[in-house]
């Protein structure tokens, strides 16, 4: 079993990782919106719900971008130090953005 971090630095992950995905969520839904059809019934809806591999591909660019930010402020470095890979953080990084993306899609 891999080791997770301190709750603090979990907590810090998921909160970053909540930020990143609903900036990245908005530029997604903004770019489905404008390029819709004008006779799409409820527009918002259809521009909400990705394609499973849509959804992937954005959990993927979070977790890259939530191990970036990580690297940029020497998280990596200090958690590699207490034992926990990046797998785990990257694992903190796609899980709620899998959920929350499971939740839009069932909700809708």
């Amino acid at each position: 079993m891999l080791p997770a971090p301190a709750p603090n630095f979990a907590r810090a992950i998921v909160r970053r990782t909540a930020v990143i995905w609903l900036m990245m969520k908005l530029v997604v839904t903004g770019g489905a919106m404008a390029g819709q059809e004008a006779g799409i019934e409820h527009p918002l809806r259809a521009a909400l719900q990705l394609a499973p591999f849509a959804a992937l591909a954005l959990a993927g660019l979070v977790c890259g971008l939530v191990l970036l930010d990580a690297g940029r402020r020497n998280e990596l470095i200090f958690l590699a130090n207490m034992g926990v890979g990046r797998v785990v953080i990257g694992a903190l990084a796609a899980g709620p953005v899998l959920l929350a993306e499971v939740i839009l899609g069932a909700a809708l």
